[in-house]
């Protein structure tokens, strides 16, 4: 099994959510981990603040964002949340987003194994 498929919990994917900016967005993913079990509670205003103080780099392509913050910040296992806005989301900079990740991840290597593979699927 892949770190991809490890890292999806059973009810980690969300479709039709509403979100009024990006706050809201990461949120509604961040939720899906913590439900999950792989994130606490304070890891979701983690996401955040790095859009906060980062500006919108988690936006990868056009219409598509990967939320995530630093393993201490509330990690508890690998895993990864998906959901898909109702509408798009400006995450700043007039960059739009419908298409939410959220990645908890417990050190570097599972971070980059994980990206690794999403990347390659997405590339598919």
């Amino acid at each position: 099994m892949s770190s991809l498929q490890r890292a999806f919990g059973e009810e980690s994917i969300r479709t039709g959510v509403v979100a009024k900016n990006y706050s809201e967005a990461i949120s509604a993913a961040g939720e899906l981990l913590v439900l999950a079990g792989s994130a606490k509670d304070e890891y979701i205003g983690a996401m955040v603040k790095v859009v906060d103080e980062l500006g919108p780099y988690i936006v990868l392509i056009e219409g598509f964002a990967l939320a995530h913050a630093k393993p201490d910040d509330g990690v508890i296992e690998n895993g990864l949340a998906l959901v898909s806005l109702e509408s798009p989301v400006d995450f700043g900079s007039g960059k739009m987003v419908s298409i939410v990740f959220a990645l908890a991840s417990i050190d570097h290597d599972s971070h980059i194994d994980t990206l690794g593979e999403l990347a390659e699927l997405l590339a598919d």
